[in-house]
């Protein structure tokens, strides 16, 4: 078994997931729930890759039920979610607009907490992945804390057969994650993925605050305007995948807070 911290990356086209925890919705941070009142609806990127819109879509019960992007490609999905009769998230599918799934996460739970993730890649995302519609195949196994934030994730290669491998997360004082050898510079405002779980999920960003300062943020905190020189390593990118949020404009549908410069 290998252990491996957050920042560092490796090889290995994609996975499943499970969860071996408690999450108790009473002990989330009252500053996080009070931003559950805000939804991201477009991100205008500014990226290497391009100049390009992300549309957000919810469902009744204010679940994110799809983002849809004007570029779309390796690494830069479209992303639909799945949900069950009890309106619990059970699967999330990120897609490429010719049909093709880059990564299908099929989720379980443990009380009311996400504790598998089967991760598949590649395959035809109109077609069940079991048992032979995918590339690679593999199992994360997470824990988190009693603040419900992950802090370990055991990575099971199902296939192709590799070894296990085992990601930690800490965090520092202010509740935001510290990865060795990347320099955050945190803000102290409202990290953009705390607006939904969902969003942390997929980033594995359980941070209190943006790992970058915006130039401009509402009156609930939340970053409007991005305006970071890009760099090699991206330090901030929507849930960590290829889409860079250094150089972004954010826009969000709030129930009580309007998008207020200051």
């Amino acid at each position: 078994m290998k252990l491996f911290t957050y920042s560092e990356r490796f090889l290995a086209t994609i996975a499943v997931l499970s969860l071996t925890a408690c999450y108790k919705d009473e002990i989330i941070p009252e500053e996080i729930k009070k931003n559950k009142d805000c939804q991201i609806s477009r991100i205008h990127f500014n990226d290497p890759s391009g100049a390009y819109d992300g549309q957000f879509f919810y469902n009744s019960k204010g679940d994110p039920d799809s983002v849809k992007f004007d570029l779309v490609g390796t690494g830069f999905p479209n992303i639909f979610f799945v949900y069950d009769n009890k309106k619990d998230l059970t699967q999330a599918k990120l897609v490429y607009s010719n049909g093709t799934y880059e990564v299908w996460h099929r989720y379980g739970y443990t009380n009311k907490a996400i504790t598998t993730d089967t991760a598949y890649t590649f395959g035809n995302s109109n077609i069940e992945p079991e048992p032979n519609n995918f590339i690679s195949k593999r199992i994360n196994y997470i824990e988190y804390d009693n603040n419900g934030r992950i802090i370990r994730e055991t990575e099971d290669y199902i296939s192709p057969e590799m070894e296990t491998v085992v990601r930690t997360y800490t965090y520092d004082d202010n509740g935001n994650l510290q990865v060795p050898g990347v320099d955050l510079q945190y803000d102290d405002k409202v990290n953009l993925h705390s607006v939904h779980a969902f969003w942390q999920l997929l980033a594995r960003d359980f941070s209190v605050n943006n790992p970058i300062q915006a130039l401009v943020y509402n009156e609930s905190g939340l970053p409007l305007l991005f305006d970071t020189a890009p760099s090699q390593y991206s330090r901030f990118r929507f849930v960590n995948g290829g889409r860079s949020l250094e150089r972004s404009v954010i826009k969000y549908d709030c129930k009580k807070a309007k998008d207020i410069y200051y």
